[in-house]
């Protein structure tokens, strides 16, 4: 079985799996059409740990369910594997026959039918869901940036990629951290420079800011401690916060190594240490082709 199809069995299952969950859930009293509010409802029931594990199993769902070209590391199946695993057993002590009679294929009565396919309340996306498998002009992309990592130097392009890969969810984040961190700046400049209308932008961006993570949190991130989200300039830390949480950490260590290593490599380079210089450039080019290997 090739990496194509394996991955396809892996989102199949992630998507079953949720649904299961979800069923456990109805049987439990849950209300709501999703993972997310149905969890929400049974927050009385549930430990902290129970409801991260909800959070994380939800996210990888509508990733593989509304992103066709989405890839999943092994780090990730694992964990997926280990949320479900024990988000599982919670709730099977907290069940009872009806529970058991779901999570078997037969719903009650009153059940409310839970579609195969994750539906967008959980990432407020409207459109159905795409087809799993890849499309071939992204076959060929992906193709040609394993090509550019066997290419020393050029095989920055690929570190490069790997980085925007990593922190594709996370980017939202960082924007809204960086943005809110230069509005302060501005307002300490305009105070000093006593200039008024710098003041009054800098301030009207920090307060889109602040609503942003203040509305974000109440939507995606209950978890978290209203406190990060609701001080303004704590506020930040909810910024970085969720942005590592939404970092692919094995796509991020990668790309950190093959730059970190190449880096090393030139300042060897520069120095004269040729040997050396040219065993770290052969470092950063095998960093970045055992890299290909778990895309």
């Amino acid at each position: 079985m090739n990496q194509s199809n394996e991955m396809l069995l892996e989102k199949g299952r992630i998507i079953t799996v949720t649904a299961s969950i979800e069923n456990r859930m109805t049987a439990l009293g849950a209300t709501g059409t999703g993972l997310r509010e149905k969890t929400e409802s049974l927050k009385s029931k549930l430990s902290a740990a129970a409801i991260r594990n909800s959070g994380y199993l939800g996210m990888l769902r509508n990733r593989v369910a509304h992103e066709p070209e989405a890839t999943l590391t092994d780090e990730e199946i694992a964990n997926f594997t280990n949320a479900a695993d024990s988000l599982l057993d919670e709730l099977e002590k907290l069940s009872g026959p009806a529970a058991a009679a779901v999570a078997a294929g037969i719903p009650p009565a009153a059940q409310v039918d839970t579609p195969l396919f994750a539906t967008a309340d959980d990432d407020d996306q409207d459109d159905d869901p795409p087809p799993v498998e890849e499309k071939h002009h992204h076959r060929r992309h992906r193709t040609l940036l394993e090509k550019l990592a066997f290419l020393p130097g050029i095989h920055l392009v690929f570190a490069l990629v790997l980085l925007g890969r990593s922190l594709r969810r996370a980017a939202a984040y960082l924007v809204l951290a960086i943005t809110e961190c230069a509005a302060i700046w501005l307002i300490a400049v305009g105070f000093q420079k006593n200039n008024r209308p710098l003041l009054i932008a800098a301030a009207v961006t920090g307060a889109v800011c602040y609503l942003g993570g203040v509305i974000d949190r109440h939507y995606r991130h209950r978890n978290l401690p209203l406190a990060l989200a609701a001080i303004p300039g704590v506020h930040i830390i909810y910024a970085c916060v969720c942005a590592v949480m939404h970092t692919a950490p094995v796509e991020f260590l990668g790309a950190a190594a093959i730059g970190a290593t190449f880096t090393v490599s030139v300042y060897f380079w520069t120095s004269g240490e040729r040997e050396l210089s040219l065993f770290f450039l052969a470092a950063s080019c095998l960093t970045a082709q055992i890299a290909t290997k778990r895309r």
